[in-house]
């Protein structure tokens, strides 16, 4: 399975520059490998990022918090889902 990234997405609605008003992302373990992808996609700002985080590999975590705030991002709320991680 091939699956697009978000840059190839933006691309192929002719989305580029476009500013995106919430971006979802729950992609079960894929948000580790792409998140940082998500801002060089080509669009304009992403106002808000909407994410369902998987697990928390430690080589990642850290920075992937590290990246949001970097970004310009708030975290308004992270809660632990462990119950039906598998």
């Amino acid at each position: 399975i091939h699956f697009k990234t978000l840059a190839e997405t933006v691309q192929q609605l002719g989305h580029e520059e476009k500013s995106i008003d919430i971006l979802k992302v729950d992609c079960k373990l894929c948000e580790w490998d792409t998140y940082e992808d998500w801002f060089t996609a080509g669009t304009g700002h992403i106002h808000q990022i909407l994410v369902e985080l998987h697990g928390s590999p430690e080589n990642y975590v850290n920075k992937f918090f590290d990246t949001m705030r970097e970004q310009g991002y708030v975290i308004f709320h992270k809660e632990a889902n462990t119950q039906h991680f598998g």
